[in-house]
């Protein structure tokens, strides 16, 4: 081990005043107490600082000050984790910078530097995620390393620091270890496992009985943990959730303690009743109670300083036994606590010897990186590629000369090479080692020489012992090696001149080629590689420029090239895991899917880099430095961090860089889920049997495992729910109102759920998504899924569904420009608020029965918001100092109120709809538990609400007390925001808008229609313009109003009009009535259909004339100037030898004309002068007489009857005509019932008319809104009663006249 270097602490103190409002337990404490605690200086932060708080926050009042030392050295120190042996009053922390642990004595709450020391207890733990637990029985230090994918012990003891004893516990199916704790007293280990399956394991402390305690189904990024020695829980921080969490030992009674929004959560400690929280965004330390996540103490802060590592220094958490097991043991390098005793364990590198004592053993390197150049096998540390403190030992050389020991030196910026060139070689060229591959499990290195001999050596002979064993001369230019360590023997070669792969059975040496199925030699094979557990060989090949992978099994069979057409590659290593390749191509190292899918950059390397190395999460290459010569680097490529940067020997060139570590490639190592996700179409979590690991698969929140044990279903049902969108899964989950269990709504394309409403008519839910900009539906079983409207540069928030019209109301999120807008049926959007382009909007609801919207503006001064639902007339309805984050919006339509919620104050409020009267229903202003109160939704009955904080639906009823009730509760939920409800009995029912529900919510609008307070307003599409007639768009095709025609007449041809039905918009594929004009009727069918050309019977004669005959008055004819029209009086004349009996005739309603016959012979009477009483003659004119009477008598009732009929009709045209501002001001009288007017006759053959209607202008009034006045049209009617006097009369005058 590299020699321990000095630090140099320095005391500071700061007089920092630290004050608790709260009441805490008066509580006796013992005099030796506080909590030790890590901090980092906000600006310049360059060295660590150890703090001690002199008082425990929860349980006092306290004034202190704050002493605290600095961590200097060479370089920057920031120590992120400690832990305390509060009995021999020494600590350990992590040191991030030096990647080492360190151990200090002679510890004090004054915190007197001039009594402190320190040592470095470990070198080479790795940049991730370190957490330290102290065994204080044993006095053994565990901590876990998430880039290393392990859990080591060392002796705590500093004079057992310069032998580097330390122990691996725990390093098989490992994906990124992250939190660790520990119960000396029951011999128990705990750990949380952060990788794609997020779970807690526990073990005993030396790691075995090994059990999955906490699954995925509860976890996100499991991270910090402490033990509860006392309550026997564990307790450990969510850094997702941003939520502390708790479960029994056994990983029983999972609960949610509290979560804390907008942090980022990074260290815990318990303490009796409370656990003591870092927050590394915020600087804070938070006390929280331990069973109901109350804050019990105000924040604990220090100015200008980022606290991060919290424990603590109390005697109470580290209670001692009735014997000291390990005293008794006198154990020589590791002493393990046992829940009723001890055991002695030896470190790696030892083993136990018949006497009990450990004895180094031959493989003094258990895991270790093996380098090769021409003439040296090297051994490294593994902890090397985290820090540079470990100097590769050599074990193999072919040169007679062994070099002294090597060395390695830090790389920085200021870096000189300090190593000296080795001596020339004195073996023969051929003898130079070209290739190496290493046998982890028989721990043998495999040689191939210049001259193409193979041979095996024991790896861990030493490098005076030049033993080493032939297994074969290749035939051609080997030009790769690799070992199949899973299942056989075998010992793989590519020969590059030859184009064949060959194989050595390394124990029988029986060898021979593999024949490649229907294939011809390879092109230049090389960089061969073994795929174990999918038994497979993979390999380069091709000229430079067109370079490929190839793979196919070990047999022969389906030979694949993965990918092509790269201009080189270097280096070729394999992921098994992950079934990933990386290769070094043009100086940058790439990965790829072993199907050739998904090829990036995996991380930036150096340009001359040419050999590369896979091992956990480390990425190791070796490139040549013109400055510094031949170099390695690390890097863990998923947190993109740098392990060990360091200069290697560089006598000659390194051909190979191989992993010695027997764990990873043994057959039982793999993990069951590791491939394929284990066959589970879920989640797949290992389980432990007396150490045997096997997988079980399981479902997340909402599914249920089905029969097959592998796939899992969701039992959405369709009525009595609540919908909810859960950010931190990115999913939408359902509550069974009537079970409380909670299901998924199956996400098959991965959706990030943002905003959710449920459509009660289509039973469609209806969501947005983040950073998206559109808008979709499903069934709710996840079905039918459809983008029903793109809102183009906007991103879409919550929603609200006008069902009168159709249109979705909604708000759009920060990310975007703040506005309310609209999506119509027909998937057309338009922003109906733009004036809030400085505010946020959160949520919007709609009343359609009032016309109104309400939305949540969240600003400097924020309020809620009513306008009409065109966006017209917005007032603040809530507004004040009780209001700051209005996040929820709700409305009982039974009771026309509102209610709203605020995030920060975590109030619930009911009010009138025009603000006033407010009743708060839940008030959390001032609590110590925040819940940050998102969305609510209400039956009338009661109201739900979500909260980030929560992991549940809280239920209040709205009748005082108004009780609370959770539903849906599970530990697995993490952040939910909008909420949805529906039940088929829901008596809260939206109100029909009366002014838009005609035409299916389009009322007498062409394109949209907009409820407002007063009735309604058009709207247009975007581009669009409303007509003067204030309900048309400019944009919407309309045929003619009137079509014009020539029609046929008793008095020759007549241009008519015929009017289309007023009340029909006469749009594209619209069928219309029309109307003929008077004394014309229908052809047939009175229906048109409106098409692109026109009316569809638009050339067919519509209308025929009602009429009388021409020459229908027998011996006689009308005279010119009658139109013979039913009811027309005309005049006429008579043929020769007939006379007139009456001056007119009327053409009655069965199109005859009356009297029929009109005209009579003419006779000559002679009276006889002697002849007494009446004569014959005297009797016939008596009798023409009164049929002459008779006749006119008739006519005139008939002309009476008809007047009365015009009467009628004259008094139908009184009817009501509504007016419709347009926006030009003008206004629209909307067909007022006069009958078309020669006059105002358009003599065209095909009329377009924009409208039907006639204008008033309303002089200074602009604007689109409605006007509800009704006017009452009268038309003059003739009141001259006709008579037949008059009639005569008129007649003679004519006559005269004439």
């Amino acid at each position: 081990m590299a020699a321990l270097i000095p630090l140099l602490l320095l005391l500071t103190l700061f007089n920092g005043c630290l004050c608790q409002d709260s009441n805490p337990n008066n509580s006796t404490l013992p005099e030796e107490r506080g909590l030790i605690i890590t901090t980092l200086e906000v600006e310049n932060g360059n060295h660590a600082i150890i703090r001690h708080l002199g008082a425990m926050p929860g349980y006092e009042n306290f004034t202190v000050l704050v002493p605290g030392i600095a961590v200097t050295s060479d370089g920057p120190t920031h120590v992120t984790n400690l832990d305390i042996d509060f009995k021999n009053k020494e600590f350990y922390m992590y040191d991030y910078h030096y990647s080492s642990i360190l151990v200090g004595t002679g510890y004090t709450k004054e915190l007197e530097a001039f009594r402190i020391t320190l040592a470095y207890l470990h070198f080479g733990v790795s940049k991730g995620t370190i957490q330290i637990a102290f065994d204080w029985l044993s006095r053994t230090i565990y901590w876990v390393d998430s880039l290393f994918r392990w859990i080591l012990a060392v002796p705590g003891q500093q004079w057992k620091a310069g032998y580097d004893f330390y122990k691996i516990i725990v390093d098989d199916h490992l994906d990124l270890p992250d939190g660790i704790t520990l119960d000396p007293l029951k011999g128990y280990l705990f750990w949380s496992d952060n990788g794609r399956h997020p779970k807690i394991e526990r073990s005993d402390l030396q790691g075995r009985n090994r059990h999955t305690i906490v699954n995925s189904k509860y976890l996100y990024s499991p991270m910090a943990m402490d033990a509860d020695i006392y309550g026997q829980r564990i307790y450990w921080l969510d850094t997702i959730t941003e939520a502390l969490l708790s479960s029994t030992y056994d990983g029983d009674d999972v609960r949610v303690i509290h979560r804390l929004s907008d942090t980022i959560l990074f260290d815990l400690a318990v303490y009796r009743d409370v656990v003591y929280i870092s927050d590394i965004k915020r600087g804070h330390l938070i006390t929280l109670n331990k069973t109901t996540g109350h804050m019990e103490s105000t924040i604990v802060t220090l100015t200008d300083e980022t606290i991060y590592g919290i424990t603590v220094y109390e005697k109470r958490n580290q209670p001692e036994k009735n014997r000291d097991y390990c005293a008794e043991k006198k154990c020589e390098q590791i002493c393990i606590s046992e829940e009723n005793g001890a055991s002695c364990i030896c470190a790696e590198g030892y083993k136990l010897n018949s006497t009990g004592n450990c004895e180094e053993s031959l493989s003094d390197f258990h895991k270790a990186v093996v380098l090769g150049n021409y003439t040296h096998i090297c051994l490294m540390d593994i902890r090397g590629l985290a820090y540079h403190a470990y100097a590769p030992v050599c074990k193999y050389t072919v040169i007679d000369t062994p070099p002294e020991s090597s060395t390695t030196q830090t790389l920085t910026s200021t870096s000189t090479p300090t190593t000296a060139p080795r001596p020339a070689p004195t073996a023969s060229p051929d003898d130079m080692i070209k290739l190496i591959d290493v046998d982890s499990g028989g721990r043998m290195v495999f040689i191939a020489t210049n001259n193409n001999m193979i041979y095996k050596r024991a790896i861990d002979l030493p490098i005076e012992n030049d033993a080493r064993e032939l297994l074969r001369q290749a035939n051609g230019n080997i030009s790769g090696l690799a070992f199949d360590y899973q299942y056989s023997a075998n010992l793989y070669w590519t020969e590059i001149d030859t184009g064949n792969i060959m194989f050595v059975n390394v124990e029988t040496k029986y060898s021979n080629r593999v024949i490649i199925a229907n294939s011809a030699p390879l092109m230049k094979p090389r960089n061969l590689i073994v795929l174990p557990t999918i038994r497979q060989l993979a390999w380069v090949a091709g000229n430079d420029g067109d370079v490929s992978i190839q793979t196919m099994t070990l047999d022969g069979r389906n030979l694949k090239t993965v990918i092509n057409g790269l201009p080189d590659i270097k280096a070729l290593v394999y992921e098994d895991e992950t079934r990933l390749f990386y290769f070094i191509s043009n100086g940058t190292i790439k990965q790829m899917a072993l199907d050739g899918s998904g090829l990036i950059i995996a991380t930036e390397s150096d340009q001359t880099a040419y050999l590369l190395l896979h091992y956990n999460n480390y990425l190791t290459w070796i490139y040549t430095s013109p400055l510094y010569g031949i170099v390695y680097r690390t890097k863990d490529y998923s947190t993109d961090t740098t392990g060990a940067h360091a200069i290697l020997d560089g006598s000659s060139p390194y051909i190979g860089i191989k992993i010695l570590d027997v764990k990873p490639n043994l057959p039982q190592s793999a993990s069951p889920c590791a491939f394929l996700n284990g066959g589970c179409e879920q989640l797949c979590i290992t389980k432990y049997t007396a150490d045997v690991m096997e997988k079980q698969c399981e479902c997340s929140v909402g599914y249920k495992l089905d029969t097959d044990k592998s796939s899992c279903r969701s039992d959405v049902v369709t009525d009595d729910f609540i919908l909810f969108t859960e950010w931190t899964s990115a999913a939408l989950h359902q509550i069974n109102l009537r079970t409380n269990e909670i299901n998924a709504v199956i996400n098959q394309e991965n959706d990030f759920y943002l905003g959710v409403y449920f459509d009660p008519n289509s039973k469609k839910i209806i969501w947005s998504e983040y950073q998206k900009t559109t808008i979709f539906s499903s069934n709710l079983d996840g079905s039918d899924k459809k983008v029903i409207g793109d809102l183009g540069n906007s991103y879409p928030y919550r929603m609200d569904k006008d069902l009168t019209t159709g249109n979705i109301y909604y708000t759009t999120t920060p990310h975007s420009d703040p506005h309310v807008g609209v999506l119509t049926p027909s998937g057309d959007n338009f922003w109906l608020k733009v004036d809030v382009t400085h505010e946020d909007i959160w949520d919007i609801v709609v009343h359609p029965g009032k016309g109104w919207m309400f939305y949540t503006v969240v600003h400097s001064l924020s309020y809620i918001a009513r306008s009409n639902m065109d966006g017209t007339n917005a007032i603040k309805v809530v507004f004040g100092d009780h209001i700051r984050y209005p996040d929820g919006l709700a409305i009982d339509f039974i009771h026309d109120q509102l209610y709203w919620s605020d995030a920060l104050y975590d109030t619930i409020q009911r009010c009138n709809l025009d603000g006033s009267d407010c009743v708060t229903i839940v008030n959390g202003t001032g609590s110590w538990k925040i819940q940050r109160i998102r969305d609510i939704v209400t039956d009338g009955t009661n109201l739900y609400y979500a909260a980030d904080n929560k992991d549940h639906v809280d239920r209040i009823s709205l009748t005082s007390p108004y009780n609370r009730t959770i539903i849906g509760q599970n530990p697995g939920l993490g952040q939910i925001d909008t909420l949805a409800y529906y039940s088929s009995s829901n008596r809260n029912i939206q109100p029909v808008n009366e002014a838009c529900k005609a035409r299916k919510g389009l009322g007498n609008c062409s394109t949209i229609c907009l409820p407002t307070a007063t009735g309604r307003t058009c709207a247009c599409k975007p581009g669009g313009q409303l007509k003067q007639d204030g309900r048309t768009c400019s944009d919407i095709y309309q045929c003619s109003a009137v079509i014009s025609q020539e029609v046929n007449t008793a008095s020759g041809k007549e241009l008519i009009d015929i009017v289309l039905d007023r009340a029909c918009l006469r749009h594209l594929n619209d069928e219309c009535k029309y109307r003929c004009p008077e004394h014309f009727v229908p052809t047939g069918n009175t229906k048109l259909s409106c098409t692109s050309a026109g009316w569809d019977r638009e050339s067919v004669k519509l209308c025929r004339e009602v009429s009388c005959p021409v020459d229908s008055v027998p011996n006689g004819r009308i005279k010119e100037g009658c139109k013979h029209r039913v009811g027309e009086i005309c005049m006429y004349e008579c043929d020769g030898g007939y006379t007139n009996v009456t001056e007119a005739t009327i053409c009655n309603t069965n199109m005859r004309w009356t009297p029929y016959r009109s005209c009579t012979t003419v006779t000559v009477s002679v009276i006889d002068k002697q002849s007494s009483g009446i004569s014959v003659a005297g009797t016939a004119s008596g009798i023409a007489v009164c049929v002459f009477v008779i006749i006119v008598l008739v006519i005139v009732i008939v002309y009476l009857l008809r007047r009365s009929s015009g009467n009628k009709q004259a008094s139908k045209y009184a009817a009501s005509a509504e007016f419709h501002k347009g926006q030009d001001g003008t206004v629209a009288i909307e067909n007022p019932g006069y009958a078309p007017s020669e006059a105002g006759s358009v003599r065209s053959v095909r009329k377009k008319e924009d409208t039907p209607y006639s204008t008033v202008s309303r002089a200074g009034q602009g604007g689109n809104e409605p006007l509800p006045e009704v006017a009452q049209i009268e038309s003059t009617r003739d009141t001259t009663v006709l008579t037949y006097d008059s009639w005569i009369k008129a007649r003679q005058t004519e006559a005269g006249a004439n």
